[in-house]
C-alpha cells in the first residue's frame, strides 16, 4: 500500500514537471518564418511574400534580411525593404498588439533561366511589449522559365492590284523613341563612367521617404531628379548597359556624385548617409573607419577610439568579407562598438549621430562639434599685361587693327611735320610793281599784300616834298622763275 502512494505522488510530480516544459516551449518556439515559391519568365518580374509569425504572440518589431541569387533575380521593390546585389534589409514596427505576424511583398526580375533560392532570417524580433520573441526563418525558391519564341508562319502575301490613284502617299513609318540608356548624359563617377538617365518613368525602385519626380536643370539640360524639402537631389545612374541602377546624391557645388546609402533603425527609421562638409570638424576621440551594417551595406563612419591600448580596431571588412548578417551584429572584442556618421533623419534635419553597433540603435550625438573656418581666398596679383593693353594684345585681331592704326596716326604726323617745315623754308618775298610805281610790302605770311604809306616811313623820311627822286636801279636780288623783267626797288638819296 505504501509503494502504491510513494508511486502516486512520484507520477503526479513528473506530470507537473511536463506540464511546466509544455507551457516554457510555445514561448522559445513560438516564432517561424516562410517564404512563397514562384514561377516566372525570364525578363519578366516575379512577386515573393515573406512572413514572420509570432505565433500566438503580438508581434512589435523586426528587423530581417532576404538573401537570394544576384545572376538569376535583381531586386526591383519592396515594402519597408532597401538593398540590392543579392540581399535585402526589411524593417516594420507594429501599430497596435493585435498583430499576430510581419508581412513583405517583394518584387524580382528574373535575368535569365534557371533557378533562385530566397531566404529569409530575423536579425531581431521583439513582441509588442519588447520581449525576444525567438529568431525566425524561411525560404523558397523562385524558377525562371527559359523564353520561348513563337515560331510565326509566314502568311501569303495577298495580290496588290493598282488602283486609280497613282499618287497615293504611303503611310510613314513611325520613329522608334530612343531608350533611356540611348539618352543618357555620361558622367565619371570615383573614375569610373556611369550614364545619367534623364527621366525617372522608367525606375520602377522608389525615391527615399518625402521625395518625388520634378524636373531639375543639370548642367543647362532639363532632366527628371528625385527632390523634396530638404534641398537634396537623387539622379538614377546605371551603367552602359542600362542595368545595375541606383540612386546617387548629387552635390551641385561640386559637382559630384555619392550612392545613396540608407541606415535603417527598427526604433527610429531611415537615415540617408551624408558626405561630411568641409566646415564641420570630427570631434575629438574619433577616427574614420567603415562602417559594416550588413552584407550589402557599408557606410562611412567615425569610431571611437578604444581606451585600452592593447586592443584596436581592426580594418572595416568589405560586404564581400562578410560571411552574414551575424558577423556585424555582433562585434569581436577587437572591433569599435560606437560609431559616428554624418547622416540626414527623416525630418530633414542633418548632424552628427551616434550608432551602436551592439545594440542596433542610434542618437543624436550630444558632444560639441567645431566648425571650421574656410581660409581666406588670397587676392591674385595682376599679371603682367593686364589692362587696356593686355587685352589689346592678348587678343590677335585687337593687336592688328591697333597696329595698323598706330602707323597710320605716325605717317598722319609725319606729313603734318614735312608740310609744316616746307612752309617755312620755300616762301618768296612778293614781285614789285612795274614802271617805278610805289612798290606793296607783302608779309608773305599774310594773304593780302600791305602797301607801304607815307606814314609807314621814318619820320625824318616824311620832310622831304614830293616824289623821292631815282638816281639809280637796283636790280632785284632775285629774279622771278617765269618773269625776266627786273625788280626796282625805290632808294633813298643820301641828303
Amino acid at each position: 500500500m505504501s509503494i502504491s502512494r510513494r508511486s502516486t505522488r512520484l507520477g503526479i510530480f513528473m506530470l507537473a514537471l511536463v506540464m511546466m516544459f509544455s507551457l516554457a516551449l510555445p514561448t522559445a518556439l513560438a516564432a517561424s518564418g516562410s517564404v512563397s515559391s514562384a514561377t516566372v519568365t525570364e525578363g519578366n518580374n516575379v512577386n515573393v511574400t515573406v512572413t514572420f509569425s509570432g505565433g500566438g504572440t503580438s508581434v512589435g518589431t523586426v528587423d530581417a534580411y532576404v538573401s537570394y541569387d544576384s545572376s538569376v533575380l535583381q531586386f526591383v521593390s519592396g515594402t519597408n525593404a532597401s538593398g540590392g546585389g543579392g540581399s535585402v534589409h526589411l524593417v516594420a514596427v507594429a501599430s497596435n498588439d493585435s498583430q499576430s505576424s510581419f508581412s513583405f511583398t517583394l518584387t524580382f526580375k528574373a535575368l535569365k533561366a534557371g533557378s533562385a533560392t530566397v531566404s529569409a532570417r530575423t536579425n531581431t524580433f521583439l513582441s509588442f511589449d519588447e520581449a525576444e520573441i525567438g529568431p525566425a526563418s524561411g525560404s523558397g525558391r523562385v524558377t525562371v522559365n527559359a523564353k520561348v519564341t513563337p515560331t510565326v508562319k509566314p502568311t501569303a502575301k495577298p495580290t496588290v492590284r493598282p488602283t486609280n490613284n497613282p499618287n497615293t502617299t504611303p503611310t510613314p513609318t513611325p520613329t522608334p523613341e530612343p531608350t533611356d540608356i540611348e539618352t543618357a548624359i555620361p558622367v565619371t563617377v570615383d573614375g569610373q563612367t556611369l550614364y545619367l538617365w534623364r527621366s525617372l518613368k522608367n525606375v520602377t525602385v522608389a525615391l527615399p521617404e518625402g521625395y518625388s519626380a520634378n524636373e531639375y536643370t543639370y548642367h543647362d539640360e532639363k532632366i527628371e531628379a528625385g527632390l523634396g524639402e530638404s534641398g537634396l537631389v537623387f539622379l538614377w545612374l546605371s551603367d552602359d548597359k542600362g542595368e545595375n541602377g541606383a540612386y546617387y546624391l548629387y552635390d551641385e557645388t561640386a559637382d559630384a556624385f555619392t550612392k545613396l546609402m540608407q541606415l535603417s533603425v527598427s526604433a527610429s527609421g531611415s537615415y540617408i548617409i551624408l558626405p561630411l562638409p568641409d566646415t564641420l570638424a570630427v570631434p575629438a576621440g574619433y577616427e574614420e573607419t567603415t562602417l559594416v551594417v550588413s552584407e550589402s551595406l557599408s557606410v562611412p563612419a567615425w569610431a571611437m577610439v578604444k581606451q585600452s591600448a592593447s586592443v584596436t580596431a581592426s580594418p572595416a571588412a568589405s560586404p564581400e568579407a562578410s560571411a552574414s548578417p551575424d558577423a556585424s551584429a555582433a562585434p569581436s572584442a577587437a572591433t569599435p562598438e560606437f560609431y559616428l556618421i554624418y547622416a540626414m533623419n527623416a525630418k530633414g534635419e542633418t548632424g552628427f549621430y551616434q550608432y551602436d553597433a551592439v545594440e542596433k540603435t542610434i542618437q543624436r550625438y550630444a558632444g560639441e562639434v567645431a566648425e571650421i573656418s574656410p581660409a581666406p581666398t588670397p587676392t591674385p596679383e595682376p599679371e603682367q599685361g593686364e589692362g587696356l593693353f593686355g587685352k589689346i594684345f592678348g587678343d590677335p585681331t585687337l593687336r592688328l587693327v591697333f597696329i595698323a592704326l598706330a602707323a597710320l596716326c605716325l605717317i598722319l604726323l609725319v606729313a603734318v611735320i614735312l608740310l609744316a617745315v616746307r612752309n617755312h623754308k620755300g616762301g618768296k618775298p612778293p614781285k614789285g610793281p612795274k614802271g617805278g610805281q610805289n612798290p606793296r610790302h607783302q608779309d608773305w605770311l599774310d594773304d593780302e599784300p600791305v602797301p607801304m604809306d607815307q606814314a609807314e616811313l621814318p619820320a625824318e623820311d616824311q620832310s622831304i616834298e614830293g616824289p623821292v627822286p631815282v638816281e639809280e636801279s637796283m636790280p632785284a636780288s632775285e629774279a622771278d622763275e617765269n618773269d625776266d623783267t627786273p625788280h626796282i626797288y625805290p632808294r633813298r638819296r643820301d641828303s
